[in-house]
């Protein structure tokens, strides 16, 4: 089986993706902007030109309360926040603090009209299509009443109806314009944000494709080595009870009554390994977990599990020298796992054990075992 992995980056914000602190820049620059043009108002004021010197006293109160309404802004610039109730109330001030100040500087002929025009860009930062656009209707509206009623000039009526209705039209497509720019960007905003989330979960889901294929190959690893060792495990007494059957079999070994007891015992004993081995497959058939324990502990004569184990690594008598305290005892064990680390052990001693007996100690006293392989 070949396994094929794939690995993908962890996707990015973007630098120019507009954030918390794209608005709080955005904010600060409608605030700086609302600075700007009290203090062009101020200029204007003091310059006493006309007609903007034709009310001073009206203008400065104008202005004055402009100055401290730009000052209160420029420390909570949270209110300038779309969507909120303080945008829709920054957005009734602006609009009357700019039509109050047209009014007291001259109405129709006012240098400060197209003031309107940026108060209708700002509040489409704000708030949303149908509000703008009602919004440069109501300024339209009012500044066609200022052009009628505040300081009108000797020119005819129609003609100054005219020019009110005109600067409205504009002031009502510019309020069209920035709400629908706005707008657009907030979609680009919206697409790109979920373009964003749609790569975090491709992402999320070629990670956890990844994990599943690693849980999957530890899964055939731990089923192949757990393969080759009931593989290990079943040779060692099929080995031995090949050559024991041989002994057993063959007149001509010339074993006397002793060692063919010996013999037959141990064929029993590797024949109860065998029937242990099979019943702990089956168990880990029904399971389906490989990893699962091989069998739960049984009682078995310690003696006769010594000697299969040592027979199993090839140690006999005299090369085996085998004491077991008390000599009857039984011991409630998983006899499969420990045969299975004696054989290792004791293979160990007789390979390396330069051809010195092994002597194979148990002891069990207070419910404990202790064996030495020495």
């Amino acid at each position: 089986m070949t396994a094929v992995s794939k690995t993908r980056s962890t996707p990015r914000l973007a630098d120019d993706e507009p954030g918390d602190g794209g608005v709080a820049a955005l904010q600060r620059v409608i605030v700086s902007i609302r600075l700007a043009i009290v203090a062009s108002a101020l200029a204007l004021l003091l310059a006493g030109v006309d007609p903007v010197g034709r009310h001073p006293l009206a203008a400065s109160v104008v202005v004055g309360v402009a100055t401290g309404y730009a000052l209160v802004l420029l420390r909570r610039v949270d209110w300038e926040r779309q969507g909120s109730r303080s945008s829709l109330l920054v957005t009734a001030a602006d609009s009357v603090l700019a039509l109050a100040f047209v009014a007291t500087t001259g109405g129709g002929q006012s240098p400060a009209a197209p003031i309107l025009f940026l108060v209708i860009i700002a509040a489409a930062t704000r708030i949303r299509l149908p509000a703008t656009v009602l919004l440069s209707l109501t300024l339209g509206a009012c500044y066609l009443a200022i052009v009628l009623l505040v300081d009108p000039t000797p020119d005819p009526l129609g003609q100054r109806l005219q020019s009110g209705l005109w600067l409205a039209l504009y002031l009502l497509l510019t309020g069209v314009f920035s709400a629908s720019i706005a707008l657009y960007v907030e979609r680009a905003h919206a697409a790109r944000a979920a373009a964003r989330a749609e790569a975090i979960a491709e992402h999320s889901a070629a990670t956890e494709e990844r994990d599943l294929r690693t849980r999957l190959l530890a899964t055939y690893q731990a089923q192949h080595d757990g393969l080759r060792a009931i593989l290990h495990d079943f040779r060692t007494p099929v080995s031995s009870l090949r050559a024991l059957s041989g002994e057993l079999a063959d007149p001509a070994t010339g074993i006397g009554p002793a060692e063919r007891e010996d013999a037959l015992r141990l064929v029993a004993a590797h024949s109860r390994q065998l029937s242990s081995m099979l019943d702990a497959l089956a168990a880990v058939a029904a399971s389906r977990d490989p990893n699962r324990s091989a069998a739960a502990p049984q009682p078995v004569v310690l003696r006769d599990l010594l000697l299969a184990a040592a027979d199993a690594a090839g140690l006999r008598p005299p090369q085996l020298r085998l004491a077991v305290t008390p000599s009857d005892t039984v011991v409630r064990v998983d006899e499969q796992r420990l045969r299975r680390v004696l054989i290792n052990l004791l293979d160990n001693a007789a390979r390396h054990g330069r051809d010195e007996p092994v002597d194979l100690i148990a002891t069990v006293s207070g419910g404990w075992m202790t064996v030495d392989i020495l």
